[in-house]
C-alpha cells in the first residue's frame, strides 16, 4: 500500500466516504481521485505543479505556476488558465 493510501485509509472511518472534515483526505468521488494533505507525508517530496479553482481563490499566490479556472479538460473542466 501506497504512503498516501495508508494515510487514506488509516484516516478515514469509510474508505467509500471519507469525511474531509475529519480526516487527511478529501474525496471526489466523481473524478475518482483522493486528495491526501500533504502536511499527513512528511518524508514525501511535494512539487506544486498547477493551481485548480483558482477562480474562487480568497489568498492570491503569485509563484509562477500555472492558474486554471476550474479544472482541467481531463477532469471535466474547462481546462481555462487565468492570469495571475
Amino acid at each position: 500500500m501506497s504512503e498516501a493510501a495508508s494515510a487514506a485509509a488509516s484516516n478515514s472511518k469509510s474508505a467509500a466516504r471519507p469525511k474531509p472534515w475529519a480526516t487527511a483526505t478529501a474525496a471526489h468521488p466523481p473524478l475518482g481521485l483522493v486528495d491526501v494533505f500533504t502536511a499527513t507525508l512528511p518524508t514525501l517530496t511535494f512539487e506544486p505543479a498547477v493551481h485548480v479553482n483558482y477562480a474562487e481563490t480568497v489568498l492570491p499566490i503569485r509563484d509562477g505556476l500555472p492558474k486554471l479556472k476550474d479544472f482541467p479538460k481531463e477532469f471535466g473542466g474547462s481546462g481555462e488558465a487565468i492570469a495571475e
